[in-house]
């Protein structure tokens, strides 16, 4: 992980210990967030506001409201009706507050698209942690030393942690996945 993602990671971390700032944070990025995917489908889609209001079966009115970060008032009702137009999953779940951190720290230019499921590929239950395993080498803040990276696998109905321990030998990198 580079050192200004870590700086920014402590300081919002820092800040969590108040829970009405964990409360505030967690709404306003909830809001946020979802409101940035709802804008970021329909665009990938080439679709207007009223092509996703036709879509939804809902007035364009409604979707203008639900792209706004600022409106905290959205339904599940109202987001699987939006998850069936652009033909993806909605996850509605309680995650640990180190979640929530990670993903307001997420910068990826692709963070909040989302492929409908005629792009998708079958997913492959073995190649999942490989795929993890680089993405703790990537991470890593320093590559000469070895570290324990707590690695969460997602869509995983398990919640123990996967443990990746990472090595230097004369060889190179080993990497050494546990449970």
């Amino acid at each position: 992980m580079s050192d200004p993602i870590r700086k920014k990671i402590e300081r919002l971390w820092a800040k969590f210990r108040s829970k009405a700032f964990r409360e505030g944070f967690v709404s306003g990025e909830l809001s946020t967030n979802v409101a940035a995917q709802i804008v970021t489908m329909r665009e990938d889609r080439g679709w207007t506001q009223t092509q996703l209001a036709t879509a939804t079966g809902m007035a364009q009115s409604r979707i203008s409201l639900l792209e706004d970060p600022s409106y905290e008032k959205m339904s599940v009702t109202t987001l699987k009706r939006l998850a069936s137009a652009f033909d993806v999953g909605l996850a509605v779940r309680f995650v640990p507050f180190s979640d929530i951190v990670s993903w307001a720290v997420d910068d990826a230019p692709n963070h909040l698209s989302v492929q409908s499921f005629a792009s998708e590929h079958m997913p492959n239950r073995a190649n999942r942690g490989i795929d993890w395993v680089t993405r703790a080498m990537v991470y890593m803040s320093d590559p000469k030393t070895a570290k324990i990276v707590d690695v969460s696998p997602p869509n995983s109905n398990q919640r123990a942690p996967l443990m990746v321990r990472i090595s230097h030998t004369t060889e190179g990198e080993r990497v050494h996945a546990c449970q």
